[in-house]
This record gives structure tokens, C-alpha cells and sequence, in this order.
């Protein structure tokens, strides 16, 4: 980013930031000082002080590079200095005086909200930044090749650790810090993985190549190591430094796509090798073993890291069937089911088309088998298998169920009436004179029947999961107030005749977990009432 492009996002954000402060607390002050416009003006003064912090900082980055040039075609040195000073000017005072100011009100317990959003800005920010400066110094250092600058590290790794020092002055709740730490994770998350990839793929790929006689290619191992060295030290400090077993929602979040993804990865890596194997076995290629299986080196790589993710990432979501177990469990099935309708798509097309038979492409047919057969696999088994191991109106009440049942159901219930509206496109054409039910109505039947069986199946399952948790029994509004450090699943588990309110606290020492939830959905009975929650558990007060 240039300096004069940072200098004019700082005035629109320094503007911003003056119409909404002046706003909010004209706002707070007639409306007898309300907490949530206090919120919103805390979060818009520490959305200035991000703004400021990132100016600032890629400032001195910009100052670093042109007095410590590694880039031999470096034009204009002065001009740089004069943007790079002008900014420092300018938000270097902001910065100062912004976060002394929201440093004294963090002192006094308040600004939790905006803390985070601000941490949460930075880590993703500076995080990305500092994996893209130390990728390519570890790299130019191994390699010999390519351009970096060591100043960036130094300024990148300054600013991560000021703002280390910055949350052990004045920390978060627990809870609201995991946001901020998982980005981390996830930042160094992919260079570690892809990292990791490749020096697997290079080490198994030179074996191959010395057993089968075949070139090897790649970038080579160096890069990958780079890569892997980058990832490392951050994935780890954010991920499993100082880490409890207590996950909170958005290491939990994190879990479940990593783990989802990583299976995606498994099967795939499998499909890829099932086919290879069954294509040679059948005499489908021409092609010379060696050079046939010339992809083993890298589907093993993917599955083997695949395996260590997965299995990592789906240890933190535990074995107990909670709501972050069923939504894995469900966002699975629905990738499954997805998978099955489209394979299906394509299999009927290849079947009943003569283009695809004429053209020999039998290779294709068996790999989009093999696909439709593991999207079938994967459905059944997360869907109905693991959707039948727990008790039925118990899974039925359940969040993730009823969203996946209704979301997949008007996904494809619309895919459904699009297609069929295709089709009778064709067929009025047809019918007009203007054209024909050709061939290319085959893949489009084929969606239609697909798509409206699973629509019809998922919205009537939806349907009867209602009657056993909405049993008919007529419940007045209640007004229920919670005083907790995190609500967790708590408003799903209440009937929808609850007006619930939650006043959070200033620690970490009253999450609700689901099991915590049902209790007090249990002991609160349909009443209105007061909740508090604390760490020796909770006490439930019924209003008058």
C-alpha cells in the first residue's frame, strides 16, 4: 500500500471517526448516558485508532525499506521519505493520543467490545503482513533467489509484540480473547500446512523418482521449508501456547472448518488414488506405470497432512454429541449431499449423451463414480448414521439439524424450480418452433429429479422434527434476563415464546455450555426470570 493511498483511508476514517464520536455521544448524552451508545462510540474510536496504527506502522515499514534497500531498482528514494514522514506526522499524534485515551478507560474494566474488534484488526492485519515478510526473507536466505526485506520483519514482529505486552497490561476476558488468537492460528495455519505439503511431496516425490526412473518436478524442498519455518512459530504461539482444554466458540468455529476441510482433502486424495489404480488395472490409459502413478507422491502428501489436521482439529470439538459436534457432523452431510447431486448430474449426462461415449472419456465416468459413490458414503454417514445415535426429539431440537434441514431444503427446492423452468423453456421452444428438446436437456431433468427428491426429503424431515419439540402446548411470553460472560447455545434452547436479554459480564467465569444450557431452560420453566451465572454455576430468580 503507498503512503499517499494510506494517508487519504487515514482522513476518511480520522472524518468518520469525528461525525460518529460527536454523533454517539450527543446521542448517549440526551439519552441519559445508554450503555449501548457508549458500545458504539468505543468501537468506532478504537476503528480510528486501527486505522491510525496501520498508517502508522506501514509508514516506518516504507522508511525501513528505503534506507536499508535489498531491491536494487529503487526509484526515488526522497519521495518515499517525504510520504513516509508526512503519514508519521499525522497519525503518529492519533495513535498517542487515542490509545492513551482508550488504554484508561480499558483500566477501568470498560471497551471490552472494541478491544477486540481492534486486537482482532490487528492480528489480521499485521499477522498476514509479518507471514508474508518472513516467508520471503526464510526463502531468499535458503534459496539465493528472490527479494526481501528484513526491516519489514523487525517492524512487523515490533508491533506483535507491543500489542502482546498491551493484553497482559490490561487482558480480556477469555472468551473474547480467543477471537483475536484463533486469526492468529488460522494465519499461520495455511503457510504451515501448504509448507508441510510440500516438503512431504518433495522427500516422496524424489523416492518415486529414483525407484520408477521418471524427472522429477517441484519447486524444491527450500521453498517449503520456508514456508513450513513461517507458519510454525505463529500457528503454535496462537493455537497451543498456554491453551487450556476450555474451547470457546471461535476456537471451536476454527475446529470445525479445519476438520471439515481436512477430511474434503482425505477423501479426495483417496478418490484420486482409487481411480489411478482402477483405470491401469482396466487398461483405460495408455500410458506407462511410471508415468501413470506419477501422482502418488502428492496424494499421499495431501492425505497424510490431511490425516494430522483432521485428527488434531477434531479432538478439540471432543466425542459428547454437543451442538459443534453435530454442526461438523452436519456440514459434512450437506458437502455429501451437494457432491451426490451434482456426480449424479454428470454420471447421467455421460450415460445418455452420445458425446461423452463417442469421445472414450470411460476414465471420467469411473472417477465421477468413484466421487458420487464417496459424496453418498459421506451423507449416510454423518446425516443418517450419526443423526440416529442420539435420541430422536432430542436431535430433532437441535440447531444444527434444523438448520441444515432447512437450509439444504430450500437450496434445493429452488435449484429444483430453476431447473424445471429450463426445461420448460426448452419444451415451449420446442413446441413454438424456435427449437428443440435436445440432448442438453438431459443434465437438466437430471438436477430437477435430484434436487426436488432431496428437497422433498429434507423439508418433510423438517416437518416432523417440529411436531416432536413443538408438542401444541400454548406458552405465554416470558421476559428471561442473563447475566453471563458468554451465552453460548442458551437462546436456541429456549421456546420461541422467550424474550431473552443478556447483560454480559466484565470476566471469563460464566460461560454456558450446552449442558449448562438445558439446565437452566429447566429451572427457569416457562417463567419470566433473572439468571446469573457465575463459576460455581447458576442461580435462577422468577419474577412476580
Amino acid at each position: 500500500m503507498s503512503i499517499a493511498l494510506m494517508a487519504v483511508v487515514l482522513m476518511v476514517f480520522v472524518a468518520i471517526g469525528i461525525f460518529g464520536v460527536g454523533a454517539l455521544v450527543r446521542r448517549s448524552r440526551a439519552d441519559g448516558g445508554r450503555d449501548d451508545v457508549a458500545v458504539g462510540a468505543d468501537v468506532v474510536t478504537y476503528l480510528l485508532l486501527a486505522a491510525s496504527v496501520m498508517v502508522l506502522v506501514f509508514a516506518i515499514s516504507s522508511l525501513g525499506r528505503t534506507a536499508f534497500p535489498n531491491d536494487p531498482f529503487l526509484f526515488e528514494p526522497e519521495r518515499r521519505v517525504a510520504f513516509a514522514l508526512a503519514a508519521i506526522a499525522v497519525s503518529a499524534p492519533i495513535s498517542i493520543v487515542l490509545w492513551g485515551r482508550q488504554r484508561k478507560l480499558r483500566k477501568r474494566g470498560a471497551g471490552v467490545g472494541g478491544w477486540t474488534l481492534y486486537l482482532t484488526l490487528m492480528e489480521l492485519v499485521f499477522g498476514i503482513a509479518l507471514v508474508v515478510a518472513l516467508s520471503q526473507t526464510l526463502r531468499s536466505l535458503l534459496t539465493g533467489f528472490g527479494t526481501y526485506f528484513w526491516t519489514d520483519v523487525v517492524v512487523y514482529l515490533a508491533v506483535f509484540i507491543f500489542h502482546e505486552y498491551a493484553v497482559r497490561d490490561t487482558p480480556l476476558p477469555r472468551q473474547a480473547y480467543e477471537i483475536p488468537r484463533t486469526v492468529g492460528a488460522a494465519i499461520g495455519f495455511f503457510p504451515l500446512v501448504w509448507g508441510t505439503i510440500g516438503v512431504l511431496y518433495e522427500g516422496l516425490d524424489s523416492i518415486y523418482s529414483a525407484m520408477a526412473g521418471t524427472t522429477t518436478f517441484g519447486p524444491g524442498v527450500l521453498e517449503s521449508v520456508a514456508l513450513l519455518l513461517t507458519g510454525l512459530p505463529l500457528w503454535w504461539y496462537r493455537w497451543v501456547h498456554r491453551w487450556s482444554d476450555d474451547h470457546g466458540p471461535a476456537r471451536r468455529a476454527w475446529a470445525i472448518l479445519v476438520a471439515v476441510a481436512s477430511m474434503i482433502a482425505m477423501i479426495g486424495a483417496a478418490i484420486v488414488l482409487v481411480w489411478n489404480v482402477l483405470t491401469f488395472v482396466f487398461g483405460l490409459t495408455s500410458d506407462r506405470a511410471a508415468d501413470h502413478f506419477r501422482f502418488l507422491p502428492q496424494a499421499i502428501s495431501f492425505a497424510l497432512v490431511g490425516f494430522t489436521a483432521w485428527h488434531h482439529h477434531r479432538g478439540v470439538l471432543g466425542r459428547e454429541r454437543t451442538d459443534s459436534v453435530r454442526f461438523y457432523d452436519y456440514l459434512l452431510a450437506a458437502i455429501g449431499l451437494v457432491g451426490l447431486i451434482v456426480m449424479v448430474t454428470i454420471l447421467a449426462t455421460a450415460v445418455f449423451t452420445s458425446a461423452f461415449l463417442v469421445s472414450e472419456q470411460m476414465e471420467m465416468i469411473v472417477l465421477v463414480t468413484l466421487a458420487g459413490l464417496a459424496a453418498l458414503g459421506l451423507w449416510y454417514l454423518y446425516y443418517w448414521n450419526r443423526g440416529q445415535a442420539s435420541p430422536r426429539d432430542e436431535e430433532a431440537a437441535a440447531t444444527p439439524r434444523r438448520l441444515y434441514l432447512l437450509v439444504m431444503g430450500i437450496i434445493t427446492a429452488v435449484a429444483s424450480a430453476v431447473t424445471l423452468i429450463w426445461f420448460l423453456v426448452m419444451v415451449f421452444q420446442a413446441v413454438l418452433g424456435v427449437g428443440e428438446v435436445s440432448e442438453s436437456a438431459v443434465p437438466v431433468v437430471t438436477t430437477f429429479l435430484a434436487s426436488g427428491l432431496a428437497a422433498w426429503h429434507l423439508l418433510r424431515t423438517y416437518t416432523l422434527d417440529r411436531r416432536l419439540f413443538d408438542d401444541g402446548v400454548d406458552i405465554a411470553p416470558f421476559d428471561v434476563t442473563v447475566v453471563t460472560s458468554h451465552p453460548g447455545v442458551l437462546a436456541t434452547r429456549f421456546p420461541k415464546q422467550a424474550r431473552m436479554r443478556v447483560v454480559y459480564r466484565e470476566d471469563d467465569l460464566g460461560p454456558i455450555d450446552d449442558e449448562m444450557a438445558d439446565a437452566i431452560v429447566a429451572a427457569v420453566d416457562n417463567r419470566s426470570a433473572v439468571v446469573w451465572v457465575d463459576e460455581s454455576g447458576f442461580r435462577v430468580a422468577h419474577l412476580r
